[in-house]
């Protein structure tokens, strides 16, 4: 990572950890060099918090059991109840860190994009029937 830090319009970096399973300390550690705000999505706010990092804002709809509380740590904790937003789309929704405008390739994406949602524990069987049921889709899209 560059030590070269850009920060424009006064917006202040954000490092929004949505799995705590999936993160990878390497990389977390080398994001936390730009000193960002530290947001951690329900479901990550142990693991997080396991890897010393420390947590300053922690969203969602709190839905996850802890075996620990966390009430006494020091974070701003946000309560998004929505459940027509996933807790990624709250952590721009329900905070100051989403853009005044899109950005052009956020928007050329989203306007060109498939996007599916995986996850470690899809079986082979499910990724053959995800598959199937795009191609059906793709071809009737088409026609």
């Amino acid at each position: 990572m560059s030590s070269h830090h850009i920060i424009r319009d006064k917006q202040e970096p954000a490092l929004i950890i949505a799995n705590g399973e999936a993160c990878s300390l390497d990389l977390v550690e080398q994001l936390l060099e730009w000193s960002p705000t530290v947001v951690v999505l329900d479901g990550a706010l142990e693991r997080v918090i396991s890897l010393g990092i420390k947590v300053d804002v922690w969203l969602g709809d709190f839905d996850h059991t802890y075996e620990a509380d966390y009430t006494d740590y020091p974070l701003k904790k946000i309560h998004t109840p929505d459940q027509n937003l996933t807790d990624l789309e709250k952590a721009f929704e329900s905070t100051s860190f989403k853009p005044k405008n899109r950005l052009p390739i956020a928007k050329m994406l989203g306007d060109t994009s498939l996007m599916f949602l995986v996850h470690p524990t899809l079986t082979q069987e499910n990724i053959k029937k995800t598959k199937e049921v795009i191609a059906e889709v793709l071809k009737l899209a088409s026609l």
